[in-house]
């Protein structure tokens, strides 16, 4: 509203500023939390940028000429808010046993669905206070683009207080320096040639059990299932809207409604998978590996039934004025638009010329596989990856690698919004939605090659101990 000329590209670049500020974050906090054994001083971090970066975003309406700029500002630090913020994961895999972790994670992801649902809600009930909206103090206003900005801040000061007052973020890990003598096994071994177990015996299986590292293979493929993840939601939150407005022949208005009336279903969704995973041990009925696999298989069926197939006869309607006529040619909707009031029109960009030649999918079937492919697949992909990722580390400091984990999904996010709506603008969704498939065809496939090697820390103990001839009588 404020500048019309800003394009799909500049929203890539706020998209990419986010997640350099979420990379470069994500693995020093890890570090930090390695250091200091304590997650309380990032999460702290977290919110103190948070509410930093809401009164750079509220700037953008005082300055419209340099929207842009404060735009990315406001992106970068939100960003690396949201890289100290990631901390929580680091706590929840360090601070619960393993048999606990699906309900850690569950919670975690039960409160992100929970916001899914209010804050779409929200939205909606925001979008009824139109712009310019209700004027405030020093020239802003209160409106459906900044209301949900100004209650962003609210939290965050909530929060903040909670962190410190009520937030205990010390974590029970052992140091190098630890005697083995005093640590906690993973797990409690015998020997099998002998009944009776001598000291050196004992010394000897704890050595055994320690130099049983975790294994590499097994997270760079949860590396690489994390990296499909975030291209995924990448293409979802950067292009996928925003070509749902230009087929749908949505405004700002509707786009807003739309996407609120898309988001809501889906973290119920969420919500029920969430406490499945807390109440019911959904783990245990279905492994990771194999939720892992039924995740991404959802994400292929979301693409293949939003795909622009060449049987499907509508088309897309260029640029107009809502409720007026609208052209399907580019050269005809070119001469019609100098006529055109260009205050805020309908209908697919005159400069994209892939819209003459794409068929436009239909609004039901692109509503419907949001909610059913994407709400189950999006809930059910972030919490096994997460609980998959921490088993098979196992009992170490897990601040760096968690950090590495979360920074190798945000590197897609740095230099790829702008990526792929360069492609997007050239060419369409047709290439970015096959190339979606081909990378998450890639992954089931590396799931399936390595799968025995997906385990946790605790099986793969097991299986290392029982090869070299010791039974193993007990887990914790």
């Amino acid at each position: 509203m404020i500048n019309p000329e800003i394009s799909e590209i500049a929203n890539g670049a706020f998209q990419g500023a986010s997640a350099l500020g979420n990379a470069i974050a994500s693995i020093f906090s890890g570090y930090l939390v390695n250091k200091t054994s304590n997650t309380k001083p990032a999460l702290i971090i977290s919110r103190i940028l948070a509410i930093f970066s809401t009164f750079i975003y509220f700037g953008i309406e005082l300055n419209s000429n340099s929207a842009v700029y404060l735009m990315i500002a406001y992106q970068l630090l939100m960003g690396i808010s949201f890289g100290f913020g990631n901390v929580y994961r680091t706590h929840i895999a360090m601070a619960t046993k393993e048999s606990e972790r699906s309900k850690g994670y569950g919670l975690s992801n039960l409160s992100y669905s929970l916001g899914t649902i209010l804050g779409p809600l929200i939205q909606l009930i925001f979008s009824l206070i139109h712009y310019p909206g209700i004027k405030l103090l020093f020239g802003m206003h209160l409106n459906l683009y900044t209301a949900s900005v100004y209650l962003a801040l609210i939290t965050s000061i909530i929060g903040l207080f909670a962190l410190i007052f009520f937030f205990y973020g010390n974590l029970n890990v052992l140091s190098k320096e630890d005697d083995p003598k005093n640590v906690q096994e993973v797990v409690t071994v015998v020997n099998t040639s002998s009944c009776n177990i001598n000291d050196s015996d004992k010394k000897e299986d704890e050595k055994f059990d320690k130099n049983i590292k975790y294994d590499k293979i097994a997270v760079c493929v949860l590396i690489y299932a994390k990296i499909v993840h975030e291209t995924i939601m990448l293409i979802l939150f950067s292009i996928t809207m925003p070509y749902a407005m230009s087929i749908f022949e949505w405004n700002s208005q509707q786009l807003i409604f739309y996407q609120s009336l898309f988001m809501a279903p889906m973290g119920i969704v969420s919500v029920i998978f969430s406490i499945c995973y807390i109440r019911f041990k959904l783990d245990q009925k279905i492994p990771e590996r194999i939720a892992l696999m039924i995740a991404i298989g959802l994400f292929i069926m979301f693409f293949g039934a939003t795909f622009p197939w060449p049987f499907i006869s509508s088309k897309i309607p260029y640029e107009h004025e809502q409720n007026k006529t609208a052209y399907f040619l580019h050269s005809e909707a070119s001469a019609a638009l100098l006529n055109t009031n260009k205050s805020e029109l309908v209908g697919c960009k005159i400069e994209y010329k892939w819209c003459e030649t794409t068929p436009r999918i239909n609004l039901a079937i692109f509503g419907t596989s949001i909610v059913l492919f994407l709400g189950i697949g999006i809930p059910l992909l972030s919490i096994n990856l997460d609980i998959l990722y921490s088993k098979v580390l196992g009992p170490i400091k897990q601040g760096v690698l968690q950090g590495i984990f979360l920074s190798c999904g945000e590197i897609i996010n740095i230099f790829g919004p702008i990526i792929v709506t360069i492609v997007y603008t050239l060419s369409g969704p047709r290439w970015i939605w096959l190339f979606v498939i081909g990378i998450s065809f890639i992954c089931i496939l590396l799931c399936c090659i390595f799968y025995q090697r997906l385990i946790p820390f605790s099986k793969r103990t097991q299986k290392k101990i029982l090869k070299d001839g010791i039974k193993v009588t007990s887990f914790i």
